[in-house]
């Protein structure tokens, strides 16, 4: 038998992990604002309605052929330029795209705008991908 003793330490290891995302399947809406009077201006200084778009995958995805719409019966109604969302975590935070639902459909210099409008009475929003399924869908109820 050995005469080695078990010292016990009453401070805890920790054990580093590595780093976690958070893995969706897709694009989503991350916000979105109705009857926008103040928030945040468009590339013209009006304060029109938005749609913030967000990547939270590991990898950049290609928004070529994707849509976004107010109406379930119209899923092309306003196509999203082929435009690229970084991953997840992007230091210039390029995973994320602000879209002003202005009417204006177009790009004003520094924004794209939609061919609709949100309605502050409730509506849907959603995004739908170049396969024509909708990932991502916003009910709002009041």
């Amino acid at each position: 038998m050995s005469n080695s003793r078990i010292i016990r330490s009453s401070v805890p290891l920790l054990e580093t992990l590595e780093p976690r995302l958070l893995l969706s399947g897709s694009v989503v809406i991350s916000e979105f604002m109705a009857s926008n009077d103040t928030t945040i201006l468009d590339g013209s200084g009006n304060s029109s309605d938005w749609i913030e778009l967000h990547n939270p995958t590991a990898s950049p995805i290609n928004l070529n052929g994707w849509f976004l719409t107010d109406k379930t019966g119209n899923l092309d109604k306003w196509e999203i330029p082929n435009l690229t969302l970084a991953a997840a975590g992007d230091p210039w935070g390029n995973d994320y795209l602000l879209i002003f639902a202005s009417g204006d459909d177009g790009w004003d210099g520094e924004y794209w705008h939609t061919n609709f409008t949100l309605d502050k009475g409730g509506e849907n929003v959603l995004l739908v991908d170049d396969d024509m399924r909708t990932t991502f869908a916003v009910s709002r109820l009041l």
